[in-house]
């Protein structure tokens, strides 16, 4: 069974849905670090060898059997990735179907991220899904190598400066909690925060343009009175309408 070693920091994703794969793709960069790999269809993709394994496949049932296919060929490679396949059809055999194929676990759609963490957590152990809260309190959102904001089901992204990357991997970390200046002072700075010191302040208006010019009103730094800042997330009703705006 893989376990999250520098030789497997790698994710494939295979499913139909835009939206889930942004989904898991969010969740498995913060909360397993993995950088994943998406594809909403399994047509003319082909196994690097040259590159290390895969620590996860993650792979849809289509229709043509395309999802089932490219598994066997990741066994038949001899490829140490846990395979997580998605039954999509919910018919009384592509489960026994994925297992036959190679899947070492099988998530029925639709489900949610909880299910999906828990899932990775009971069959690869706690290391290697962390502590964070991923309940649904958490903005779904998380910050690329580049300093680029993504968001679940948007095409679009904040492209923030290092500094200002470096506020928000804060409060993303902390899930929709308080995060307090003195705690960004202490975690960036590696010193105590001062009092008058508006340099976190500063950084925090230009992220709420960027995050306004990006996403609109789906995501919010809310500032606590005397006490820090919060990132929190629109109700789900306008994060669906704001996603199905991005697409239109």
């Amino acid at each position: 069974m893989p376990s999250r070693s520098a030789d497997l920091s790698e994710a494939l994703i295979f499913d139909p849905s835009e939206t889930l794969l942004q989904e898991l793709r969010i969740f498995l960069m913060r909360h397993c670090g993995l950088d994943a790999r998406l594809h909403t269809t399994v047509d003319g993709f082909e196994f690097d060898l040259s590159r290390p394994a895969p620590s996860l496949l993650v792979s849809s049932g289509y229709t043509d059997g395309s999802g089932l296919a490219l598994m066997r060929r990741a066994r038949a490679l001899g490829m140490p990735s846990f395979i997580l396949f998605i039954d999509r059809q919910n018919s009384p055999d592509e489960a026994g179907d994925g297992f036959a194929a190679g899947a070492d676990d099988v998530i029925r759609a639709p489900f949610t991220l909880r299910e999906f963490g828990l899932r990775l957590r009971a069959r690869l152990g706690p290391d290697f899904v962390s502590d964070d809260d991923w309940f649904g309190r958490a903005p779904a959102m998380a910050l690329d190598t580049g300093n680029r904001l993504i968001a679940a089901g948007c095409s679009r992204a904040a492209f923030l400066t290092p500094a200002e990357a470096e506020v928000m991997a804060v409060l993303i970390h902390r899930g929709g909690m308080l995060v307090t200046r003195d705690e960004l002072s202490r975690r960036i700075d590696k010193c105590e925060w001062s009092y008058g010191d508006r340099k976190f302040d500063v950084h925090v208006t230009k992220i709420r343009k960027k995050l306004k010019d990006a996403f609109g009103k789906r995501f919010v730094v809310r500032s606590i009175r005397a006490e820090g800042y919060l990132l929190a997330e629109s109700p789900l009703a306008d994060r669906v309408a704001f996603a199905q705006e991005q697409s239109d």
